[in-house]
């Protein structure tokens, strides 16, 4: 089974958390790390004081109170107050960061420390310090960072995933570490109203990678051409190499959905929809009845002389006191075969919710075959962005969450199995 690595099939041994921004805002009792190696603990907030003591790649720092400010190596940023141990000094901010990892990456048996940090151009810097004293030093990509590890049996080895927001879109590497040294897979990834690059990338077996690269021009009626490549890699010798030329496709592509087609919206006024559609693809159409009962949404599909029913409890309504009274319902077939739509527009406590549940009729069985949901409270926000490939059977869901000054991005592949949209085998 692939597992796929850009959403949550694999599993991260540290959440992942921003790296420490310029300039930095610690407050007291916040524990840090130094982001470099032989760092100097100094007994006044100067680079002119005397050393304390050097501390190592990724020591523990615990911040005792914020001190002032001073531009070292092209960045502003401030001195903090701090205790390492039993030693106590000063150390600059940009010698400090909140990404520090302790993992065996290259399978010795013994743990390596790994930091991430900003440099003084916004690029990321990447360190991973060996037993032997020896530090290995990597740049991927640059500004607003988020930094975690991921290990699973599909990788055959820890990495470490960065995800940074750009200017145009999103940036996104792999790096591992291997004989000393440390290496990177990265792509760039972008969406506009003319054009868009997505790269899904999946372990299909230890040490083997599966990479699909869609890049796509779109006309001004939002119709367009893909063109795809697929290559397998293999790693071997601390890199990774394609195992045979890579495929190329290209496939015309509709205008994206905006909803579902011929929806109705359901009131409790106006509490009941029917509609008809094969469902199924045996030729023959079902009956479908969707109806507003008790603030939920009754779907039950009429297929011969037997009827299945499915009962939606609103989101939102977990949340708060609200209840649903109003959902729009209707079907979608950008998947291929016929998908029961229905979008609850609910409002959550705090800010408010979209959820778009898409329902499946396979075997005599009504199945929620996927779910997207946006969600929205200023300056924070969530949303899912859904694009289906009826030819592969297949819906790519990107998650984007953050707020008005930073988001993260990741994606996720997911294949129509029994029914439901499951991460699974193309």
């Amino acid at each position: 089974m692939f597992a796929s690595l850009l959403g949550f099939g694999l599993a991260s041994s540290a959440r992942a958390d921003p790296v420490l921004d310029e300039p930095t805002d610690l407050w007291a009792d916040r524990v840090v790390w130094t982001a470099g190696d032989q760092v100097n603990l100094r007994r006044k907030p100067s680079v002119a004081a005397d050393v304390v003591a050097r501390l190592p790649l990724g020591a523990e720092v615990k911040i005792v109170a914020p001190g002032p400010e001073e531009q070292l190596e092209g960045r502003a940023d401030r001195w903090y107050e701090v205790i390492v141990g039993e030693a106590r000094g000063f150390l600059w901010g940009g010698t400090l960061t909140s990404a520090r990892f302790a993992l065996d990456f290259d399978g010795d048996g013994v743990a390596e420390t790994a930091t991430a940090a900003l440099g003084s151009e916004r690029e990321l810097i990447v360190r991973i310090a060996a037993g032997n004293g020896r530090v290995a030093v990597a740049k991927a990509g640059r500004g607003t960072s988020w930094v975690e590890v991921v290990e699973a049996p599909e990788l055959g080895m820890p990495m470490l995933r960065v995800a940074q927001t750009t200017e145009t879109g999103a940036h996104t590497a792999l790096l591992w570490y291997q004989g000393g040294t440390i290496g990177q897979l990265e792509w760039d990834e972008f969406e506009s109203e003319t054009g868009w690059s997505r790269t899904d990338v999946r372990f299909p077996a230890p040490r083997t990678l599966h990479r699909v690269v869609r890049e796509g021009v779109r006309a001004a009626d939002g119709s367009g051409v893909e063109r795809l490549e697929i290559v397998d890699l293999a790693f071997a010798q601390g890199r990774w190499a394609p195992v045979a030329d890579p495929v190329r496709r290209e496939r015309a592509v509709g205008r994206p959905s905006e909803g579902p087609r011929g929806h109705v919206e359901l009131t409790p006024s106006a509490s009941s929809a029917r509609f008809t559609a094969d469902l199924d693809g045996d030729a023959g159409e079902e009956a479908v009845e969707i109806g507003l009962v008790d603030h939920r949404v009754v779907v039950t599909v009429i297929d011969g002389a037997t009827s299945t029913r499915h009962t939606f409890e609103p989101f939102h309504q977990v949340f708060s006191d609200k209840f649903l009274d109003r959902a729009l319902v209707g079907f979608g077939t950008e998947a291929g075969p016929p998908l029961i739509v229905v979008v609850d527009p609910g409002e959550e406590m705090c800010g408010s919710t979209t959820t778009t549940t898409w329902l499946s009729y396979e075997g005599g069985a009504l199945r929620v075959a996927l779910e997207a949901r946006s969600w929205a409270d200023a300056p924070y926000f969530a949303t899912d962005a859904v694009s289906f490939d009826p030819a592969n059977r297949s819906v790519e869901v990107v998650h984007t969450q953050g707020s008005d000054s930073a988001s993260r991005r990741t994606r996720a592949v997911r294949v129509l199995q029994g029914g439901v949209y499951a991460l699974g085998d193309r």
